[in-house]
């Protein structure tokens, strides 16, 4: 009779920290769903763009760029040839 109560009372206790567990799973998943959400809104452009205007920062006009198997500056008005560059973000 004893050894039923230690039985029962162990895994009552065990179901109990199993309950606990489950919950705290729950509400970090919860965090990090926020946190991943406010992630991917501090990485949007118009947000990265707000933030930079009202620091004082403002687009260049004048856009140079180095390609980068020939070493050759592009800038302002491009040639033919330097619009075969493959830069991410570079339109000429």
């Amino acid at each position: 009779m004893i050894s039923l109560l230690v039985i029962s009372t162990t895994l009552a206790q065990g179901s109990f920290q199993v309950t606990n567990l489950q919950q705290q799973d729950a509400t970090l998943a919860r965090q990090e769903q926020a946190l991943s959400q406010q992630v991917a809104e501090a990485q949007s452009p118009a947000l990265i763009a707000a933030e930079a205007t009202q620091l004082g920062m403002r687009p260049n006009p004048e856009l140079t760029f180095i390609d980068p198997r020939t070493g050759k500056t592009v800038s302002g008005k491009v040639s033919r040839a330097d619009e075969q560059i493959s830069v991410p973000g570079y339109t000429p």
